[in-house]
């Protein structure tokens, strides 16, 4: 859990380039787990993407080594920071919410080898959107483990 109180149905989002009262429940489930400001804006920024603009996708959290890599349909940047602790939280408290609230969408598997990052002066921590499933083939046949 994050290091200092903070109240996820308080805070202004404003911010955000969506509406967050859509995410209410969710807000009262950030707060529940005791979510810090940067895992509750990643992760309304992820559920926003996954359940109003691309509501039958299936998707993973990630977090990685910045390269820069611009956003498309299927890349979203939820935080960046400079610091390989705080993006391993925030992908670990995004990838709980998911996992439980979203289970069979949410790919994530725990103790997932990515998470130990190398060092580097910024790191990301994103969403990759999988195209709906061709007839036959599987989810795990469709990401790119090289």
């Amino acid at each position: 859990m994050s290091e200092t109180a903070f109240n996820a149905m308080t805070h202004d989002y404003t911010g955000l380039p969506f509406d967050v009262r859509p995410h209410k429940e969710a807000l009262r489930v950030f707060d529940r787990y005791g979510y810090g400001v940067a895992s509750v804006i990643a992760a309304l920024t992820a559920r926003d993407l996954i359940c109003r603009r691309m509501p039958h996708s299936k998707f993973r959290i990630d977090c990685a080594v910045d390269s820069g890599h611009s956003e498309s349909t299927s890349f979203a940047v939820l935080y960046r920071t400079s610091d390989a602790k705080e993006a391993r939280l925030v992908k670990y408290e995004v990838e709980r919410y998911f996992m439980r609230h979203f289970p069979g969408r949410c790919l994530n598997k725990i103790d997932d080898p990515q998470d130990r990052l190398p060092p580097a002066a910024k790191y990301v921590v994103f969403t990759i959107l999988l195209p709906l499933e061709p007839p036959g083939a599987s989810s795990e046949e469709l990401i790119d483990h090289t």
